[in-house]
């Protein structure tokens, strides 16, 4: 059985197809991420090349307010963007309130601040609220577990207003202020599942198939993850047990390399790599899976997140 039960999985395709139906009929302050009000139009594309030290994740240089540069890594598995309390502190940042983040189906208190201005480039992002943890936070995981110094993490949300692209083969990403064309091949349509953007992934042999809708995660360094509220019918060709994080939790899951074609979008992998266990993104039971860092690494992926449009490109 590919799913736990046949009702199971036409719910499961029945859900995901209405999301991406609604795509592009949602007004746009409907829309669930947590975006600045306003931004900098751009005459032309600006390319913000990665810092020396990023290896595979995406960290930019990023101006606060005017003053700067710190450093920040892309995560398009979060709606919204945080940054350490020692920064919020040294920038005497605007508080908001206090709140519950339920990220990864846990429950933490979190402070909202707002900052007047983030400058990306030539980009500006205006009057954009975030929140701050206290620690442990995700920001000091990524330090300790990674060696990545990194002074916060933009979210999805602060790229709405923009065209934006994750070109790791070129050690940049790109801004503009454009639209992709949905009638042009190579154009897919998303949903923003989890209030950060998902799509199909079809993994096949000559007698399985299963589909499940994923989030693209810039922040989870690995391929695929699998949720285990499906069962994998592939021959597996490679399994250990690994550590992984999700947020600020680690777990002990399997890893796997399948015998069977990943596709997503009109990409393909063949005997891709999978986590697949308790823990990785969110609880057991949890029917969304991942595609990860390794795989936005291999590919060009833009990104319209007023259209709820993709394009990913080899």
């Amino acid at each position: 059985m590919l799913f736990l039960n046949v009702r199971f999985r036409i719910n499961l395709s029945l859900f995901f197809i209405l999301f991406v139906l609604g795509c592009n009929t949602l007004a746009a302050k409907d829309l669930y991420y947590a975006t600045p009000r306003a931004v900098q139009k751009l005459d032309a594309p600006i390319h913000i090349k990665l810092t020396d030290w990023s290896a595979e994740y995406f960290v930019i240089p990023v101006m606060i307010n005017e003053k700067g540069p710190y450093h920040f890594m892309i995560d398009t598995g979060m709606s919204y963007s945080t940054l350490s309390k020692k920064l919020a502190q040294d920038l005497n940042l605007t508080f908001i309130k206090k709140g519950i983040d339920t990220g990864n189906y846990t429950r933490r208190e979190a402070q909202f601040y707002k900052i007047a201005s983030i400058g990306l480039g030539q980009a500006k992002l205006y009057d954009y609220e975030v929140k701050v943890f206290a620690e442990p936070s995700i920001i000091s995981a990524m330090h300790h577990d990674k060696n990545l110094a990194i002074d916060g993490i933009l979210g999805i949300g602060a790229f709405h207003h923009y065209l934006f692209t994750l070109d790791h083969l070129r050690n940049e990403i790109i801004l503009e202020s454009a639209q992709l064309d949905p009638k042009k091949p190579g154009v897919f349509p998303f949903a923003d599942t989890q209030r950060v953007p998902g799509i199909m992934l079809t993994l096949k042999d000559e007698t399985h198939t299963l589909t499940i809708p994923c989030l693209i995660d810039s922040g989870y360094n690995g391929y695929f993850t699998i949720p285990t509220s499906v069962s994998i019918p592939f021959k597996k060709l490679q399994e250990k047990m690994v550590k992984a994080r999700s947020g600020i939790n680690e777990y002990i899951v399997y890893k796997y390399q399948l015998d069977a074609n990943a596709t997503f979008a009109d990409q393909h992998i063949l005997n891709p790599e999978v986590l697949y266990g308790n823990g990785i993104f969110g609880v057991s039971g949890s029917f969304f899976g991942l595609i990860g860092l390794y795989v936005i690494n291999e590919h060009k992926v833009t990104l319209d997140l007023q259209n709820r449009l993709l394009r990913i490109e080899e």
